[in-house]
């Protein structure tokens, strides 16, 4: 009996660590979830993550008893008491009511994330206007700021230790959600972790505080959001700017574009530079891969008379706290690969700018990757390495380059030696290219035989886009 009850004290909060929603062949895994939650919150604080499809419509198809629909109701009703008080925004409060006009059903992702006190890490699936959970993460971000306790209720204030949040979209082209859905996440106090996969055109930001709506509800430098990670997005460099400011201590951002279509001017490489030496004191990573292989939203347009903002410049080095840089060669050099596959006219053809690589890296670096490049880099990790051999990088342990392998000149790539310093060329074509891109977007027809929860279950694997 004794060893009975100690395997069972340390086999439950490992069992209820992790749930993750499984559609197929049937879906009823989550409302069997949701009625332990709610009536067993001994086993809902052993929760730290939750993967979840749409939060809207997650118990579609379902059909649910009554006895479930009245403890939920019952759970619905305590939450709203936390929630809505004096300290919670007046358009939060708005938003959450408006809620009740629906069918019940619409809630019941909400009541059970709100029943995980010690919820860490949520991932879920993009969906249409998710009023009623956003709502509940806006309230309680009012409450946890102000440092609110509920009484008398026995929950506490939802999302105080939600650390994590990661979605992606499942609409090809444009996506639901933008950022006057989302920005609630980013004043959670607890919060560190944003990743989205499709951030795109809707992201698109104007000009003022009247029109700008969510942008202008989180403030600068007011988040305490440390890892942005925006995969396969087109952003704009307004709100781009705006979200990337909204962060107090960012360390680490990482961005890879995606073949989204815009009618504004995609942000270039010299405005991100621009963006992140507000944060000169913390970054410690960043990771940009701009898909050198696609043309750019209005670049050649736009930016015909100052070609210098497409490239970053020597201003870089003054990310002091830099360990870890992953960038396309174009933007380091201002010079790139043809290329094969746009949208739109051929770029114009200039001179290659003048570059000293090692005037322009930090030299806090620890890992360099330079992707998308050809056998013209070479000169340039040349002079770096003379650099090196000055003491100039001293941290330095890691350089590796991937080169376009259809556009590189084999006999020019030559080795180039560094003590202490790991030197790799890998040579990809453009297929492997475009893998390192789009790994979260592989077509469906190409994974014929995995059933539809290994389907999610690759589609939340979001490239990390970390230097190896």
């Amino acid at each position: 009996m004794y060893l009975s009850q100690l395997f069972n004290g340390l086999a439950t909060p490992l069992l209820y660590a992790q749930f993750r929603q499984i559609v197929w062949p049937t879906n009823n895994s989550i409302l069997a979830f949701i009625r332990t939650i709610v009536t067993r919150p001994d086993l809902a604080r052993y929760v730290k993550q939750i993967v979840l499809q749409d939060v809207v419509d997650g118990l579609s198809g379902i059909e649910i008893d009554e006895d479930t629909k009245g403890l939920c109701l019952r759970r619905f009703d305590d939450i709203r008491k936390i929630l809505l008080n004096e300290s919670t925004p007046n358009a939060s409060k708005l938003t959450w009511k408006a809620s009740e006009t629906s069918e019940v059903e619409g809630a019941y992702i909400p009541v059970l994330v709100c029943s995980l006190p010690n919820l860490e890490t949520i991932i879920f699936r993009e969906s249409y206007k998710p009023e009623c959970f956003m709502s509940a993460v806006e309230c309680a971000g009012a409450l946890l700021r102000k440092r609110q306790l509920s009484q008398g209720s026995g929950l506490s204030i939802p999302f105080s230790q939600l650390r994590s949040i990661r979605t992606i979209s499942t609409e090809s082209k444009y996506g639901y959600l933008d950022f006057d859905e989302l920005h609630p996440f980013f004043n959670l106090p607890s919060a560190r972790d944003f990743e989205i996969a499709l951030a795109n055109g809707e992201w698109r930001a104007r000009d003022t505080e009247e029109e700008d709506g969510a942008l202008w509800r989180v403030k600068p430098r007011s988040s305490p959001v440390e890892r942005l990670s925006f995969q396969y997005s087109a952003m704009t460099d307004h709100c781009m700017r705006r979200i990337v400011g909204s962060c107090a201590n960012l360390k680490e951002l990482h961005f890879t574009y995606g073949r989204i279509h815009m009618y504004e001017p995609d942000f270039t490489p010299l405005q991100l530079q621009n963006m992140v030496l507000e944060h000169a004191a913390t970054l410690e990573v960043l990771h940009m891969n701009y898909d050198d292989d696609w043309h750019k939203v209005l670049w050649d347009d736009e930016h015909n008379d100052s070609p210098e903002v497409l490239r970053f410049d020597n201003q870089l080095a003054r990310l002091s706290r830099l360990r870890k840089l992953s960038v396309n060669f174009a933007a380091l050099f201002g010079i790139g690969v043809p290329v094969i596959q746009r949208f739109g006219g051929a770029l114009a053809e200039r001179e290659p700018p003048r570059v000293s690589l090692s005037a322009m890296l930090p030299q806090s670096l620890e890992q360099l990757e330079i992707t998308c490049c050809d056998h013209r880099v070479i000169p340039h990790l040349q002079e770096l390495a003379a650099s090196c051999r000055d003491e100039r990088f001293s941290q330095l342990r890691s350089i590796k380059c991937v080169f376009a392998e259809e556009h590189t000149d084999r006999l020019k790539v030559m080795h180039v030696a560094i003590p202490e310093v790991r030197v790799e060329f890998t040579f990809f074509g453009l297929e492997r290219r475009q893998q390192m891109l789009y790994l979260p977007h592989v077509p469906l027809k190409e994974r014929l035989g995995l059933d539809q929860s290994q389907l999610f279950d690759d589609e939340m694997l979001l490239y990390r886009g970390k230097i190896q």
